[in-house]
C-alpha cells in the first residue's frame, strides 16, 4: 500500500509505503520526482531498517543500516 502526492505526474512531497501488516515499510520526501533528504526504512515490526540520505535522488552522506534489534549494522559514507 502507498500514500504520496504527485505534481505534473511526478511524486511530490512525502510518501509513505506499508507493509502488508499495516505497519510502516517506508518514508520519503520527493521533490519534483526526486528523492531529496532523509528516507527511512522499516522492519515489518516497525524498528528502523535503514535511513538513507538523498539529494537530487542520489546517496548523499552517510547511510546507516540496522540490525533489527535496533543495533547500527553499518554506515555507509
Amino acid at each position: 500500500v502507498e500514500d504520496h502526492f504527485e505534481r505534473n505526474g511526478k511524486y511530490h512531497g512525502p510518501s509513505s509505503t506499508y507493509h502488508k501488516n499495516g505497519t510502516l515499510l517506508s518514508r520519503i520526501w520527493f521533490l519534483h520526482g526526486q528523492r531529496q533528504g532523509r528516507a527511512f526504512f522499516y522492519y515489518r515490526d516497525g524498528m528502523p531498517y535503514s535511513i538513507q540520505r538523498f539529494k537530487n535522488d542520489v546517496w548523499n552522506g552517510p547511510q546507516e543500516f540496522y540490525y533489527a534489534d535496533s543495533r547500527i549494522k553499518t554506515v555507509l559514507h
